[in-house]
């Protein structure tokens, strides 16, 4: 798993600085107004994009791989064939939005543009999902990173020297995509036939991904309603500040945690599918250590570090407010990473997933409720507050049904020592908090990382020290 876990960290991880890269140009050449209306734009996208497509794709990642020859070739074009019928419904509700209410007029061209991107955005996570479930981690990365790159240079192209706003980041996005993938999928056009598709499979994909479509966009919801309730109580230039805040803690943790998930999920379907119970919780024992090795001292190491990050890598019109953000969203993040990459997959694995929507469900209403209740009163920290409190809850929820459903193991041992290594490394990077300015971000981050790592190997964490040993006894000499 540490293979697939290194080349889906070079895959996601480059994008990901780039990304990182992207908010602090971005933080530096437009307005905190104006990073609001973006935000706003992909809050929509996204919730959008959740709600009708995410479901397909993990339909698509659960059931290609059993199938081979002309039976792989069914299942894809009948998967195709859910996609564009989803596309042409989606294409159709937004326009007729638009068209039924006035006040959107006058965000037009936004309001298209956030449709290209829904379009472009939706095909791409398709195309990559299917990468994904074959293991094709190399091509996997290579779009990957075309589209971030590409992205970012049109887009800094567009505001700084066509004086685009917001729009030049979203047209950016929908540009970059599309060169991303336009000379790739022509390889797998063969798999598509429209005589090929078979009802049945697409009922056995509904069947198990459907009752994802009110989790997920309940998940949605409480990832994107506190930017849209923060614009109705308050302005745009504060939906900016909080979503970069966040953008830029999600950027890091969020990355960090589903990269693992990419290389862990399919190892964890595949051992259920041919070893049984037995050996898929041995492999997510595995997975989980893995998982919290990475999240459990990032999370640390964001929260400590919260000044540093948004000091250094936040434009000044945007500080202030952001650090203390950033700090809260840190652990928000955390406790919404563990819950989807470990509590909800008793629901996946279980194949009941109906069951999944109660603990998104009351999350979603509880951090609607509570934005109104907080933002009034504690302004964007509010906000935060509302989104650790909603986690919370759902992470117990998930829990408490989830163990019904599926037998899942825990790694109490390998948690236990992570902990330790974790606290080792706070009590060390404490003093160099002292240390201002870039020199001293980079000594921090320097000593958390010697200190961590040492500790780690000292305790023998998920096998670590053989597994380093191995690789060295594997290089050249």
């Amino acid at each position: 798993m540490f293979k697939h876990t290194f080349i889906y960290f070079l895959s996601k991880g480059v994008p990901g600085i780039i990304n990182f890269v992207a908010i602090a140009l971005y933080t530096r050449l437009i307005s905190p107004g104006e990073y609001g209306e973006y935000s706003l734009v992909i809050a929509a996208v996204t919730f959008v994009n959740t709600t009708f497509f995410h479901w397909l794709r993990l339909g698509l990642l659960r059931y290609n791989p059993k199938y081979e020859g002309n039976q792989k070739a069914m299942f894809i074009s009948s998967i195709t064939a859910t996609f564009i019928s989803m596309t042409i419904l989606t294409v159709f509700l937004a326009t007729g939005a638009f068209i039924a209410y006035t006040p959107l007029h006058s965000m037009a061209m936004l309001w298209f543009l956030g449709i290209g991107l829904l379009m472009m955005q939706s095909m791409f996570d398709l195309f990559t999902e299917y990468l994904r479930s074959e293991l094709s981690s190399k091509l996997f990365g290579v779009v990957t990173a075309l589209k971030v790159v590409l992205s970012l240079i049109i887009a800094v192209v567009l505001i700084k020297f066509f004086g685009f706003g917001a729009e030049g980041i979203i047209l950016g996005l929908i540009i970059g995509i599309f060169l991303s993938i336009v000379f790739f999928i022509p390889k797998y056009m063969h798999l598509i036939n429209i005589k090929l598709i078979d009802r049945d499979m697409i009922k056995e994909v509904v069947k198990y991904s459907i009752p994802f479509i009110a989790a997920l966009s309940m998940e949605a919801i409480i990832l994107n309603t506190d930017r849209y309730l923060i614009g109705w109580l308050m302005d745009k230039a504060s939906v900016g500040i909080y979503a970069v805040s966040y953008d830029l803690a999600k950027q890091i943790l969020f990355l960090l945690m589903m990269i693992i998930n990419l290389a862990a999920y399919p190892l964890v379907v595949k051992a259920l599918e041919t070893g049984g119970i037995k050996e898929c919780q041995k492999q997510l024992n595995e997975n989980t250590s893995l998982l919290l090795l990475v999240s459990v001292p990032a999370t640390t190491g964001m929260i400590l570090l919260s000044n540093s990050f948004t000091g250094i890598f936040l434009g000044e019109s945007y500080q202030g407010k952001a650090a203390t953000i950033f700090s809260l969203i840190a652990f928000a993040i955390f406790i919404q990473g563990f819950k989807m990459y470990y509590f909800d997959l008793a629901f996946q694995l279980g194949k009941n997933t109906k069951l999944q929507i109660w603990p998104v469900l009351a999350a979603a209403v509880l951090n609607v409720v509570l934005n109104l209740l907080f933002i009034p009163e504690y302004g964007i920290f509010g906000s935060a507050y509302a989104t650790i409190i909603s986690y919370v809850v759902s992470v117990l929820l998930s829990a408490l049904i989830g163990k019904k459903i599926f037998p899942l193991t825990f790694p109490f041992k390998e948690v236990g020592k992570i902990f330790i290594a974790t606290g080792v490394m706070a009590l060390l990077v404490w003093p160099a908090l002292a240390i201002d300015g870039i020199f001293g971000f980079i000594v921090q981050i320097v000593v958390g990382i010697v200190a961590y790592g040492a500790v780690v190997l000292a305790l023998n964490i998920n096998g670590i020290r053989q597994l380093v040993m191995r690789r060295l006894k594997k290089s050249p000499q």
